[in-house]
């Protein structure tokens, strides 16, 4: 962890560890964001909670994900409030945790119809951003907001938000990866896996659960074996796939499914 991280309570040192082991659980994007917002709330000693997924083709931020905020609200940004944010295009730019008032003084953002409009509707006053990157492309963000009564963000808050980038941005990559995959993953067949990988009938079986999103615990649940025979069984796959990650996994396998499509 950063030095920065050194003056963290117990209970935010457990808060961040809680939220980077929720990241790494190997959940779809709507379920990672919904489930890592009232921590990341309570970490960020903040009121406000957004996220969407940035869809490159459609040039528009979607999927949006968010606590204590309105519905009407959100999607009266997505039909037009996106088209005079002030802020956001500068902010989806940055490749780090960076305060609203960094890319616009506070005073300035407070004449705008953006803040008046949209902002207020709900109390979002104070603001922090987060957007990650696979390359050179946003894949998803995080939009923090204290209200009018709380003091602004600062040096602390961002320390926090950049330690949990590399996991919130593995976790999308990995998702995006696994919502790819959608119906192909029906025609991961085991006799082809066992005759292209010498994968195991059990090892096949946990193979098509990792590529479906299913945690090592659900996975143990779902075959009715223990969590450590799960893990052992993932071992061996990753040795005889050579990959050394979920991600990369799900990879070699949808390599197939593409190879056998043509």
């Amino acid at each position: 962890m950063s030095l920065h991280l050194q003056n963290l309570s117990g209970a935010d040192i457990r808060l961040v560890l809680q939220i980077a082991e929720t990241l790494s659980a190997g959940r779809d994007s709507k379920t990672l964001r919904q489930e890592i917002a009232g921590d990341l709330l309570e970490l960020l000693r903040a009121d406000y909670f957004a996220s969407f997924i940035w869809d490159e083709d459609r040039q528009l931020f979607d999927k949006a994900v968010f606590l204590n905020m309105t519905s009407e609200n959100i999607q009266r940004y997505q039909d037009y409030y996106h088209q005079c944010d002030p802020i956001t295009p500068t902010l989806q730019r940055r490749r780090k945790a960076t305060l609203v008032s960094e890319v616009m003084p506070q005073e300035d953002l407070e004449r705008t119809e953006f803040f008046n409009d949209f902002l207020m509707r709900d109390g979002l006053h104070h603001g922090i951003n987060l957007y990650a990157y696979d390359g050179n492309l946003n894949i998803g963000d995080l939009r923090i907001w204290r209200a009018k009564r709380r003091p602004r963000f600062g040096k602390r808050e961002a320390v926090l938000l950049n330690t949990l980038l590399p996991f919130f941005r593995n976790a999308l990559i990995h998702a995006k990866t696994v919502e790819g995959l959608g119906a192909r993953s029906i025609t991961l067949d085991r006799k082809y896996m066992k005759t292209r990988h010498y994968l195991s009938r059990r090892e096949s079986d946990i193979a098509l659960l990792v590529c479906k999103g299913l945690t090592d615990p659900e996975i143990a649940n779902a075959l009715g074996i223990s969590f450590s025979t799960v893990r052992t069984h993932l071992k061996h796959l990753f040795l005889k796939l050579d990959v050394t990650t979920r991600t990369e996994m799900i990879c070699a396998l949808l390599e197939d499914v593409v190879e056998i499509s043509y």
